[in-house]
């Protein structure tokens, strides 16, 4: 019997709801639950009997919010920890049944939000998300870059990859009156333009370093799959995230060094013979010239 106070209706839904759970109706049982829970909601016992029957009928959702429904219900149950301990478990088995995207953002180092949500999720790209099957929105936020918006669409176990350019925020309008030109010291050509070629090239390693870190957790990835169809499909998937990810890396650490060792390079110029640099405003446009 249900608890004290419920209404004769509710104890009817709830006699016929567990003679069909034992004559193995789930869904007729379940049916019945909730049927009885809308007529009496203060009920810890329905909002349990609709949990476990839920859980066998593979409505995870469903069982999970019943369950954390019965232990508001019931603060002092004596079964506490275990009712937890299912939550717990079902919550894991939600997420690993929703898709996973591997996002990335050039440059990296964005924050990501994930449809009208006010905060990010944990973590800044490359991320790994898993989302429920569907359309969403994210939003990529990067200091210093306009916010870039994408749309996605994603089935029921696809899993898929996004990489996003970010573009720099615009430019302050220069003061369009000319201005006089500037003779640059001798030995300060080598110094700015030095540093900003290692500044860049050090970043160009980093973001390549970062996607062959990528590439090794995705082969590690392809190596555990077996044999299965479903595997299958999802290898060739990874194969192509692969190869992107290790091509796109090389790139980077290559590109990375050459520009950063020009840097170097520039930096131990001699002074004596450091290149005289002009800078100057023609009235429209900002202009560099010097001898080299």
């Amino acid at each position: 019997m249900l608890e004290p106070g419920a209404p004769e209706t509710a104890q009817q839904r709830y006699l016929l709801a567990r003679q069909l759970y034992l004559d193995g109706d789930l869904e007729g049982a379940a049916a019945e639950f909730r049927s009885a829970l809308r007529v009496f909601p203060q009920s810890a016992k329905l909002a349990y009997n609709l949990a476990r029957t839920s859980e066998r009928l593979g409505l995870l959702d469903e069982a999970a919010t019943h369950f954390r429904l019965y232990l508001e219900l019931a603060p002092s149950a004596d079964d506490r920890v275990e009712v937890e301990r299912l939550i717990a478990d079902l919550n894991a088995r939600i997420a690993a049944q929703q898709p996973e995207m591997l996002v990335s953002t050039t440059p990296a180092g964005a924050q990501v939000l994930v449809d009208d949500a006010d905060a990010p999720v944990e973590g800044s790209t490359p991320l790994r998300l898993r989302l429920q099957p569907g359309a969403h929105i994210l939003r990529f936020r990067l200091p210093g870059h306009r916010e870039a918006t994408r749309t996605i669409d994603l089935a029921a176990d696809a899993s898929r990859s996004l990489v996003v350019p970010l573009e720099p925020d615009a430019a302050p309008a220069p003061d369009p009156a000319p201005i006089a030109a500037v003779e640059a010291p001798a030995a300060s050509a080598p110094n700015w333009l030095g540093w900003s070629l290692v500044a860049t090239g050090v970043a160009a390693t980093a973001t390549g370093a970062v996607f062959l870190g990528l590439a090794e957790g995705t082969i590690s990835e392809i190596e555990d799959l077996g044999p299965s169809p479903a595997d299958r499909m999802t290898r060739a998937d990874l194969e192509d995230d692969w190869e992107g990810q290790r091509l796109t890396g090389w790139i980077g650490l290559g590109v990375g060094a050459a520009v950063a060792g020009a840097g170097v390079a520039v930096l131990l110029w001699p002074a004596d013979n450091a290149p005289a640099v002009q800078t100057g405003w023609t009235g429209d446009a900002l202009y560099v010239r010097g001898t080299f």
